[in-house]
């Protein structure tokens, strides 16, 4: 009789054990998944950061690129050299 209590004591141990252990692995798959999204969304903000960057130096490369050719903005007064026959 006592071997059968022990053996159903052992039996409601280790099936705790499962139960505990199985959660814990539940618990670390969802912060997982939970990590992964996150990572998955960072990944994102940087590519439109890269993107927005990239317009960025776009547009001051275009800036720039008039006066080192030496036109000038539309509106100044261009310096004009007359010639007599």
């Amino acid at each position: 009789m006592t071997a059968r209590y022990l053996m159903l004591l052992l039996l409601a141990v280790f099936s705790l054990l499962f139960l505990v252990q199985t959660a814990e692995g539940s618990d670390k798959a969802l912060q997982l998944r939970q990590e992964e999204a996150k990572q998955q969304q960072l990944r994102q903000e940087l590519t439109t950061l890269e993107v927005q960057s990239s317009r960025l130096q776009s547009l001051q490369n275009l800036s720039q690129s008039p006066a080192a050719q030496g036109m000038i903005p539309i509106g100044e007064e261009v310096p004009v050299i007359t010639v007599q026959p």
